[in-house]
């Protein structure tokens, strides 16, 4: 039953609620494109991995390896022990505003399965792709289904652009004075990125507008509380975000940016979420992140942490590819981090993909969508229930055997 639902969701993205918005496509890159080509170490990994399954002959399964007998590997899927359908359409309350940076108020929506049920739950604060979005909060996100059809409340946040009075806040806050410096050109063109720019406002607003949810929780627990009995767990808080929305995931987790001449390194951490999940994130080049000989943007994220990217995470507006992607991860420090990183191959697979959009009808990115999201899954179950056996599902990096051999789970 495990991968009927898996498949179920899959073609979801297909048939989706007359409120969903399409694939979001787009990420922010940043003014220095110039990076080397990355290490061949994904590449490597995911071809191990795919030789050891294809040569493993132990007479209990291909997969064996992973701690799965199945000869399908998408039978090796992850499943919790919270499964609701996944086809049922979400409940969508629009919970209002937060204050945040700058004096903006922020719009947020709480997204719940109808047959949760009662009582406390966890949460997963999600942050969209692209670049400012004054109503991405109404529109479901494919990865909202994933986390909401196992019984996680998802609370999804609007960056709005701010006003030019915002953004003059904005550049105070973080102590730039000069008027010359605070310019984003983003906000004049209205897009993402922009050559040039004198400063990034979206690297201080996204990481702020994620810790003013947090702040805001009591408040939008108690609206849940009156709507659907619902309480939110402060305590059991995954931050993730897919493209853009992972910076908003790096960042609350410490890792740093160069957003403007006077403002480097800039961090903005956050405490109290008890784990993160960044998908497709910018590498060093890209968006003010960076490596040096201190160890650059990531040196002191902290995890529990999914990254997840791989072949194909990429679009034609830049040449941000996986194997830089993956560098994100490369550049953390030990301790509970992870990443899955996909060898799928489709001309059909693209940066939208990992955002669980494209073309469900072709097998391959099926077999990517269940890969990405039942690892997802496990993440959360492990890092935000502390289930033992979402635990052993990654210890055994199942994953590899879900995508038949073509990924690599890695972790330290």
């Amino acid at each position: 039953m495990r991968i009927i639902t898996l498949l179920l969701f899959v073609a979801l993205a297909a048939c989706s609620d007359s409120d969903d918005p399409p694939a979001q496509t787009s990420n922010n890159p940043g003014a220095d494109a110039g990076v080397d080509a990355a290490p061949d170490a994904a590449a490597d990994a995911g071809d191990d991995a795919a030789e050891d399954a294809a040569d493993q002959d132990t007479g209990e399964g291909p997969f064996a390896q992973y701690g799965c007998d199945e000869t399908d590997g998408l039978l090796c899927a992850y499943e919790s022990d919270v499964q609701l359908d996944p086809a049922a359409q979400l409940d969508r309350l629009v919970m209002g505003s937060v204050p945040s940076v700058g004096g903006r108020e922020v719009p947020v929506a709480l997204w719940l399965h109808p047959d949760v049920g009662t009582g406390k739950l966890p949460v997963v604060i999600w942050s969209h792709g692209g670049g400012y979005n004054a109503s991405a909060h109404r529109n479901r996100n494919d990865w909202t289904r994933v986390f909401a059809s196992m019984g996680f409340a998802v609370i999804q946040i609007a960056h709005i652009h701010p006003t030019p009075d915002q953004l003059r806040a904005i550049c105070q806050s973080v102590g730039i004075d000069d008027p010359e410096e605070c310019v984003d050109l983003t906000l004049e063109e209205d897009s993402e990125n922009a050559d040039g720019n004198p400063f990034s406002s979206i690297g201080v607003s996204r990481p702020a507008d994620g810790s003013a949810v947090m702040d805001a929780l009591p408040r939008l627990s108690t609206r849940s509380m009156e709507a659907r009995d619902v309480e939110l767990d402060a305590d059991a808080v995954v931050i993730a975000g897919w493209s853009g929305g992972s910076q908003t995931v790096v960042q609350m987790a410490g890792a740093r940016r160069n957003l403007s001449a006077s403002l480097s390194a800039y961090e903005a951490a956050d405490e109290r979420p008890i784990a993160f999940i960044a998908v497709s994130p910018q590498g060093p080049g890209y968006s003010g992140f960076y490596e040096n000989e201190s160890g650059g943007s990531w040196r002191d994220v902290r995890g529990p942490m999914l990254v997840i990217t791989g072949d194909g995470d990429e679009k034609a507006a830049n040449d941000l590819t996986g194997p830089i992607r993956r560098r994100a991860f490369d550049g953390m420090p030990d301790g509970d981090k992870f990443l899955l990183y996909s060898r799928l191959e489709s001309r059909n697979i693209g940066h939208g993909s990992y955002n669980l959009g494209v073309d469900v009808e072709d097998d391959t990115v099926a077999v990517l969508h269940t890969t990405l999201s039942t690892t997802a899954q496990a993440f959360v179950d492990w890092s935000a229930r502390g289930d033992s056996e979402a635990e052993t599902w990654l210890e055994n990096k199942t994953s590899v055997a879900v995508a038949g051999g073509a990924a690599a789970l890695e972790s330290r």
